[in-house]
């Protein structure tokens, strides 16, 4: 769990809220969280924005008188659902496919919990490849066996180290590729019980990022299903694929890189 005293405060209030039993309370989470700018600790977000406790429960006061029935999205919405939904702090583990422009083909692991928590494993003819933040530690455990465990109190660290290491490890960072999303030309895809947006990188935009950016999503709730990236003519990547795994909880060390690697093994601080 977070240690902020005013995120904790906001997760136990909307959760007595919204936790009994109403089929259609995810949604107002999510509307209620999507108007928050939740701290993280990611580099492109490290701005903290102090939220009053006034405030919270007023805004959780709001979320409570939410029209119960379903209502018609906008793709915006969309995206401001599952950006809110994937904030909370619940573990979840997606299956990570990257395509290369010269046709080689990765798989991976990604775990989260909530904007908080991160560890991402490629499994490589030379070794296990792992690296992730614990919440006060990034990290890489390199695949040899005898290079030491990076490791830093800057998380923008991961990022740098990964791409030493070429581009079949890309840093991949769920509320990252949401944010990105946000900025895209959208478009409502959605039918029956998946919520689907595609998003087009404007023609004129100096950003570098994926040409096209696709989120489907539940219905009932935003939870993310898959995040497809496609790359048109430049740079190394074709495409990259997360796909929903399982929602299972994890320990709380499992974030951390002392359980990715032999105990003996020599660990760098940067």
């Amino acid at each position: 769990m977070t240690d902020d005293p005013q995120d904790r405060f906001l997760d136990a209030l909307l959760h007595r809220a919204f936790s009994e039993g109403r089929a259609d309370d995810d949604h107002r989470v999510a509307a209620a969280l999507a108007r928050i700018d939740r701290r993280s600790a990611w580099p492109r977000r490290f701005v903290s924005r102090a939220l009053p406790t006034l405030a919270a429960a007023g805004l959780a006061a709001v979320a409570l008188i939410f029209a119960t029935g379903p209502a018609t999205l906008s793709a915006q919405e969309v995206v401001e659902r599952s950006m809110a939904r994937a904030a909370l702090l619940r573990d979840r583990a997606y299956d990570v496919r990257i395509e290369t422009r010269f046709g080689r083909e990765v798989e991976g692991e990604l775990f989260v919990r909530g904007n908080e928590r991160i560890v991402l494993h490629f499994e490589t003819p030379r070794g296990s490849l792992w690296a992730g933040y614990d919440g006060e530690e990034a990290w890489v455990v390199p695949r040899r066996p005898r290079a030491p465990v990076l490791v830093s109190s800057d998380p923008a660290r991961i990022e740098s180290w990964l791409a030493e290491r070429g581009p079949a490890h890309p840093f991949l960072q769920v509320d990252a590729l949401l944010e990105r999303l946000r900025n895209y030309d959208l478009q409502d895809l959605s039918s029956g019980q998946h919520l689907v947006v595609l998003g087009q990188r404007n023609a004129t935009s100096e950003e570098r990022g994926p040409d096209t950016l696709e989120l489907t999503a539940r219905a009932g709730t935003g939870e993310i299903e898959s995040l497809t990236l496609k790359w048109e003519r430049r740079g190394p990547l074709r495409r990259v694929e997360l796909r929903l795994r399982d929602e299972a909880p994890r320990a709380d060390g499992f974030y951390g890189h002392a359980t990715h690697h032999d105990p003996g093994r020599r660990v760098l601080r940067r």
